[in-house]
């Protein structure tokens, strides 16, 4: 990527919280840190993250969800999905998932085995572990209407860490070493962004 590709995705990340977190620019700097902290941590861009992030923040309704089970479910699929060696269609289509089922504010099969499945394998029977229930038991909830968007912070849990033990092994894979190199590149085309202005921190 170019340093004006670079300037102009952070400033869509920040236009997406602005909206997301009702233009509080204080709430704004902190959410990019976190995914800045998340990047860092997992090896993964943190562009390509503040825009999944910023969309996945501003698709959920008002109260639905606080601040603190916004940003752990973000971070267990962005874990998990690391964790796991998704592909980036992959990660981006958990990511949509989880942006589709925040803001209908339940779960639907369609979101659940079209998106999430698909992304994350496993991801019915995991969702139902992490709600105490069977398989079964957990299909009849959904059709039923009776599986909120609040469900997502016990899966995002569990994936996180079940797969999150693998992050060591993965993060010392030879591919990780290229992955570091993208990041490092992202990182001096946005500081040279914000040296000449075109990103107004």
């Amino acid at each position: 990527g170019n340093l004006f590709e670079a300037a102009r995705s952070q400033a869509q990340i920040e236009s997406g919280l602005r909206i997301a977190f009702d233009g509080d620019l204080g709430r704004v700097a902190t959410e990019i840190e976190f995914v800045r902290e998340l990047s860092d941590r997992l090896n993964i861009s943190f562009l390509d993250l503040g825009k999944a992030f910023s969309r996945f923040a501003a698709s959920i309704p008002e109260s639905s969800l606080s601040l603190q089970d916004i940003r752990d479910i973000f971070e267990g699929v962005a874990t998990a999905a690391r964790g796991m060696s998704l592909t980036q269609d992959q990660v981006r289509r958990a990511f949509l998932a989880i942006e589709q089922i925040a803001g209908k504010q339940r779960v639907t099969f369609e979101d659940l085995r079209n998106q999430l499945a698909e992304a994350i394998p496993g991801a019915v029977p995991l969702m139902a572990e992490s709600l105490g229930v069977g398989v079964k038991q957990f299909e009849e909830m959904v059709k039923a209407g009776e599986v909120g968007s609040d469900a997502l912070v016990s899966f995002a849990n569990l994936v996180r860490d079940r797969f999150g033990k693998d992050l060591p092994r993965v993060l010392a894979l030879p591919t990780a070493a290229l992955d570091q190199l993208l990041i490092a590149w992202e990182r001096t085309l946005l500081e040279m962004g914000e040296d000449s202005e075109l990103i107004d921190s």
